[in-house]
């Protein structure tokens, strides 16, 4: 049965022929074998070099306490160095890597932020879209606002003119009225 491994992201499974971990604790653990592999041979030198004892002598000169105490201690040393490498072996975990399409939650995961991001690249592109259209209508309001004061410069002259005219005029204005003239005008 596959479960979340704690402080990983990671699946893990018991039956999986694949293992995962930390290059961290596979390194520790490396180095942890090499120690224990180095304590071993060195144990087996110390066993092969000492001469094994007769009965005789082992009742008159104890059990040669100096190379057994060192022994003894490569043991004890053995012994933890190769109960720290159990323990970061603790730390790889096994697990079952997809096969023929087969996806696990990550796969499903990843198929669904890729559809987010397709919804929000279409999203974005319809943004620009309209940011667009938005820009060729200013474009063109503005477009049609100096078309309109282009007019109105053109009719404010034209009006100016027909002022200017009608003062003119021999007799002021039509009979019956009369036009102030202004003056600067």
């Amino acid at each position: 049965m596959s479960g979340l491994v704690p402080g990983r992201h990671l699946w893990a499974s018991k039956s999986g022929c694949h293992v995962l971990g930390m290059i961290e604790d596979y390194d520790a653990l490396c180095k942890q074998i090499g120690q224990g592999q180095k304590l071993l041979a060195e144990m087996d030198i110390q066993i092969q070099e000492a001469p094994s004892p007769t009965g005789r002598e082992l009742e008159t000169k104890g059990l040669r306490s100096a190379p057994l105490g060192r022994f003894v201690t490569a043991v004890n040393t053995a012994k933890l160095t190769l109960e720290e490498a159990a323990r970061l072996l603790t730390l790889l975990w096994r697990v079952s890597l997809p096969t023929n399409g087969q996806c696990t939650l990550h796969c499903e995961q990843t198929g669904e932020t890729e559809a987010e991001i397709t919804k929000l690249h279409k999203k974005l592109f319809e943004q620009e879209k309209k940011l667009q259209n938005t820009m060729k209508l200013l474009q063109l309001s503005k477009h049609q606002e100096k078309v309109i004061f282009d007019q109105l410069v053109v009719t404010h002259k034209i009006l100016r003119k027909a002022r200017g005219n009608l003062e003119l005029r021999p007799g002021g204005a039509h009979p019956g009225t009369s036009s102030p003239s202004r003056p600067g005008s």
